[in-house]
């Protein structure tokens, strides 16, 4: 390990992050051939720290010495995302989902994406396979609850939220969905009532209040 990199993790181990980012800038910098494990910590490191300009800049040159990495492809998806480039990251999560198509990050994050942009019948088909893999993923179900009621997809939509809630009474999230579709469709008796038992579920929640 070179001194950049011994000086990088030392201050990962202590919990001094900002001062480890500058190592792992420096090491890259001074070469650009260093192992991609290297660049995958850098810009997971910059992610966390909001760096997310600086963190994409860093996958995307770490991508070209490294093509074909899952993990660089999908981060890199996800910074685009945060800089609202939802369009430059599809294709980056569909090269991911080819290259390990067991993993969930990389479809997880092409649906909300697809989401972003108004694709929900692409999104649809993507979350849908992810329910049947993971059935009792909540978070799963109400974001496949999302595509559907974009496309007016009422009914299957709220019964998606509602599996949600039913698998995580805390999540918010699906409460709200919910309550807010039933609320939409006009159907107040049953969106308060959702609302109700969402605050059961969460009773000290500033977001039910």
């Amino acid at each position: 390990m070179s001194d950049r990199l011994a000086a990088a993790q030392a201050a990962l181990n202590a919990g001094r992050k900002d001062e480890a980012i500058e190592h792992l800038i420096a090491a890259v910098n001074e070469d650009p051939a260093r192992a991609v494990q290297v660049y995958r910590v850098l810009v997971i490191q910059l992610y966390s720290a909001g760096r997310y300009p600086e963190g994409e800049a860093f996958a995307a040159q770490a991508l070209q010495r490294h093509p074909r990495d899952y993990d660089l492809l999908n981060t890199r998806g996800v910074l685009l995302r945060k800089l609202r480039r939802q369009a430059e990251a599809v294709p980056l999560f569909e090269q991911a989902i080819k290259l390990n198509t067991k993993a969930r990050a990389a479809q997880h994050n092409l649906s909300n994406v697809l989401l972003d942009l108004g694709e929900a019948a692409r999104a649809e088909t993507v979350y849908t396979k992810l329910v049947r893999t993971e059935p009792r993923n909540s978070e799963f179900q109400r974001q496949l609850g999302r595509a559907l009621a974009k496309q007016g997809k009422i009914d299957p939509a709220l019964m998606r939220f509602r599996q949600a809630v039913i698998l995580k009474r805390d999540s918010v999230e699906a409460w709200l969905g919910l309550a807010g579709l039933l609320s939409e469709e006009h159907r107040r008796g049953e969106a308060e009532a959702a609302l109700e038992q969402a605050l059961k579920a969460n009773p000290d929640n500033p977001r039910l209040l």
